[in-house]
């Protein structure tokens, strides 16, 4: 009870004390002189006209009160005339925290699974370290009787070649293991950053993402080419600004080298045709500026419309689930073909292409449905040059 009475503004009670006092008094006075000299205000009788001075003396208090109030204090004048608006900033507020509270879920979510999957290689790696163990034992083993039993020399050196075939497949595996564990710690920093990031503001760029790309016709003059430059930035503005919500003409791109952007000089006059890509050095979140480069390509044919990129027979009767697998698996193999090739992968996802959902599952379908087998024929769907993406189409064609 004493901390809640020294926390009170006893200037500001009393100085309203004595103001309302004094209005009161003068309101007072001023009400018992007119009431004795009988005065009447507005044709109103004496009785009245002394009423009415008390009443306005009521509301002068009032509005001393207030008025005072409002002079010596920011919250009583926010209270008084600013509410509404700062009910709605409250409003807008409460919404951005909640979108930010479902990213970081997002986020915090990706990151479980990446610890999980982290912890299941630690424990194959560990499985992989054991079993070398026990095989270096072994190998030891058989060493020692080799020293003793040259009768059985073949057969133990046929052992023991086995044994450090064994051991090297499994140093290759356990050094995979390895580069798995540090790839998915890698990805489970980045997780982190990106997490932490995600308190602050909204991620629209991942490092490394090619936000656009744009491809110079051989010996471009540098017209051509610094308009080429131009596409290809105003093609990043406009992805960036779909994906952040704000004007294309917001967006801030920066590079660390100076007029790398809009120099056409290093692409003009190319003997070969090139592709420009534009990627992005690091994460950037919402309203940032984004800081890219430029990664050139030379550029060529690498596939003709209509070239057969792979194939596959399947057997009739198979269900959705093997279907689905084995024409996941086609379309793998025709993305390493690709990149074997000389199509340029996406740096962040290590794709090429992709095929609308829509087709992949009207072709399982069609499988699915077939009563014979089936030939799986995955074609070209335009001329594919080196920058991609490699667009496909699925043709099947069933056993008569």
């Amino acid at each position: 009870m004493q901390d809640f009475l020294s926390e009170l503004n006893w200037m500001l009670i009393l100085s309203l004390i004595g103001a309302s006092a004094i209005v009161a008094y003068v309101g007072d006075v001023v009400g018992m002189k007119i009431g004795k000299r009988r005065i009447s205000l507005f044709g109103l009788r004496p009785r009245y006209t002394s009423s009415f001075i008390t009443v306005l003396t009521g509301i002068l208090i009032t509005v001393v009160t207030l008025w005072f109030l409002s002079m010596t204090s920011e919250t009583v004048r926010t209270a008084l005339f600013s509410m509404k608006f700062v009910q709605r900033q409250i409003t807008q507020l409460t919404s951005q925290l909640q979108e930010s509270r479902q990213e970081l879920q997002e986020m915090e979510f990706k990151l479980f699974a990446s610890q999980d999957e982290l912890q299941k290689k630690q424990d194959e790696l560990k499985a992989a370290q054991d079993k070398f163990e026990t095989v270096l034992g072994q190998l030891a083993q058989v060493r020692r009787e080799l020293k003793t039993q040259t009768e059985n020399s073949a057969a133990v050196e046929v052992e023991r070649v086995r044994l450090e075939e064994e051991l090297k497949g499994l140093e290759i595996k356990r050094a995979t293991l390895e580069k798995s564990v540090a790839n998915l710690k890698t990805e489970m920093n980045s997780l982190k950053k990106g997490l932490e990031q995600v308190r602050e503001g909204r991620i629209i760029v991942l490092a490394k993402e090619v936000l656009a790309q744009v491809s110079v016709p051989q010996k471009s003059s540098k017209d051509e080419v610094k308009s080429a430059l131009s596409t290809l930035l105003e093609e990043a503005r406009m992805e960036l600004a779909l994906r952040s919500g704000i004007k294309p003409d917001r967006v801030r791109i920066l590079s660390e080298k100076e007029k790398e952007l809009d120099n056409p000089d290093p692409f003009a006059g190319m003997p070969s045709r090139i592709v420009i890509r534009l990627v992005a050095e690091s994460n950037a979140v919402r309203e940032e500026p984004v800081l890219v480069s430029l990664d050139v390509h030379e550029s060529q044919l690498v596939f003709k419309k209509g070239q057969v990129l792979g194939k596959k027979n399947l057997q009739a009767s198979l269900d959705r689930d093997e279907v689905e697998r084995e024409l996941y698996l086609l379309l793998r193999e025709v993305n390493t073909l690709s990149i074997q090739k000389g199509v340029i992968p996406d740096p962040l996802r290590g794709t090429v292409g992709n095929l609308s959902a829509g087709d992949f599952y009207g072709s399982v379908e069609r499988i699915t449905e077939a009563s014979t087998a089936t030939t799986i024929v995955v074609e070209a769907e335009e001329d594919v040059y080196s920058e991609g993406p490699v667009r496909v189409r699925i043709v099947l064609k069933h056993s008569s």
